[in-house]
């Protein structure tokens, strides 16, 4: 068990470093463009769990509820129809209790997850409104999960984000989906060699943004 210990320790250091890497690469490219606009966003909306993290039949299925999801965004313009983008979203989603009920598991609580990414928003016309645009994003997740521990260290693990929407000047709609796939241990484990396993993080989020 040791050398697989080991193994997901050096996968875990990969990731962290990739992720790193990653940002210092974009943050780097976005400050080569000192005259490019900048603008902020703030929003909130749904997060509807999709895949294995909503499905409610396995040991170790999701069991998650359609909740609620914050976003805050940075977006600096690269050229007239793309933008570097960085955002960070927290999904908060419950338990599906009655379904834990009819497979007699008990369990209380929520998921909350925050997300950390970053990469590009295209706008195919960026002078029409309302327009439409598309975005691709890399980066983190810290996920905490009812009854679960983070099998992670250390304790995040890479994320990706495709999205689309519409902007009505000041006000974006927006959707977008979020994908990840951290690794836990049963909280209550009883040894430190206990196999831990993995629990896709799957959800779409589709909310309202403020731009200032």
């Amino acid at each position: 068990m040791k050398p697989m210990n080991k193994n997901r320790k050096i996968t875990s250091r990969f990731d962290i470093r990739v992720i790193v890497v990653l940002f210092v690469a974009f943050s780097t490219f976005a400050k080569a463009q000192p005259d490019s606009l900048m603008q902020f966003s703030l929003g909130a909306g749904l997060s509807i769990p999709a895949g294995t993290f909503a499905k409610t039949s396995g040991d170790n299925d999701g069991f998650a509820t359609t909740g609620l999801s914050v976003t805050a965004g940075f977006a600096k313009d690269i050229n007239e129809n793309t933008e570097w983008l960085t955002s960070a979203h927290m999904t908060l989603n419950s338990l599906d209790e009655r379904a834990l009920e009819r497979l007699h598991k008990s369990s209380t609580g929520n998921y909350l997850n925050v997300w950390l990414l970053t990469g590009f928003q295209y706008h195919p016309a960026v002078n029409q409104t309302p327009h439409f645009y598309i975005n691709a994003q890399i980066g983190a997740l810290f996920p905490d999960a009812p009854n679960l521990k983070n099998a992670n260290s250390p304790p995040l693990s890479f994320a990706y984000s495709l999205g689309a929407g519409i902007s009505f000047a000041r006000l974006d709609f927006t959707l977008r989906y979020l994908s990840s796939r951290p690794k836990w241990k049963k909280s209550d484990a009883e040894y430190y060699n206990d196999p831990s396993f993995a629990l896709p993080v799957n959800v779409l989020i589709f909310c309202a943004c403020l731009k200032f």
